[in-house]
């Protein structure tokens, strides 16, 4: 990976993506989840999300419903999206015991798979919104134009690679992307504007922009928590 990333990480937040396998999660393993995230939030530099896929309100079959789209989860059922100010802001949460200990404890009886993807944060965030992340596969580094995306009414999104090996060096954490090496980030306002993104035709482009490089992708909708100056 080019040294570039690695200033760039340096001058821009760090968009930490996990995707969690809980098929069997309760809603009060749920809670005790959302509790650790509540103290993953008191650490400085940090501002964390989690979610469930779906809504505040909606299910992922009635959020998968109301948005006529089709399941493209892979199974993964929850995302957790911490904003780091810095790398060393992320290498403190990574190694704080509210992550290795109190976090690992709640997760680990449902856990069964997972991804975790670190790139630049490129997108603003609201709370209150739609986060729709899609991480994929692709077999060449591209910058896809994301202007007319940017240009749909109530959608905001952002295309970044993995910051690279050298950057989890810096902070001192496995690779544990599992070979995905970028990642779609879109904000949408509400499931309406994130049903027009999907069903428009510059999604249609931007799928045929990547189809032919891209061996896989997983996507997941969530709740946001938190804003870009959380």
């Amino acid at each position: 990976y080019p040294c570039v990333q690695m200033a760039a990480a340096a001058a821009k937040k760090i968009q930490h993506t996990v995707l969690f396998k809980f098929p069997e999660c309760e809603a009060s393993g749920e809670a005790a989840m959302q509790a650790v995230v509540s103290k993953f939030n008191t650490l400085p530099g940090i501002a964390a999300s989690f979610g469930g896929y779906g809504t505040a309100a909606l299910s992922k079959a009635e959020l998968l419903a109301a948005l006529d789209f089709g399941d493209k989860s892979d199974g993964f059922t929850h995302c957790l999206l911490v904003v780091a100010d810095d790398a060393g802001s992320l290498e403190t949460y990574l190694h704080h015991d509210f992550h290795l200990v109190e976090w690992m404890d709640v997760v680990k009886p449902y856990g069964q798979g997972i991804v975790v993807f670190d790139s630049e944060l490129r997108v603003d965030l609201l709370a209150g919104a739609l986060l729709h992340v899609v991480v994929a596969k692709l077999d060449a580094d591209v910058s896809p134009d994301l202007a007319p995306v940017n240009a749909l009414p109530g959608v905001t999104a952002s295309f970044a690679p993995h910051l690279g090996t050298a950057f989890l060096e810096t902070v001192a954490w496995p690779d544990k992307t599992f070979g995905f090496t970028h990642i779609l980030t879109l904000v949408a306002d509400d499931v309406t504007a994130l049903r027009g993104y999907l069903h428009s035709p510059e999604h249609l482009q931007l799928g045929a922009a990547l189809k032919d490089i891209m061996d896989h992708r997983v996507v997941h909708d969530s709740h946001l928590a938190i804003s870009s100056n959380s």
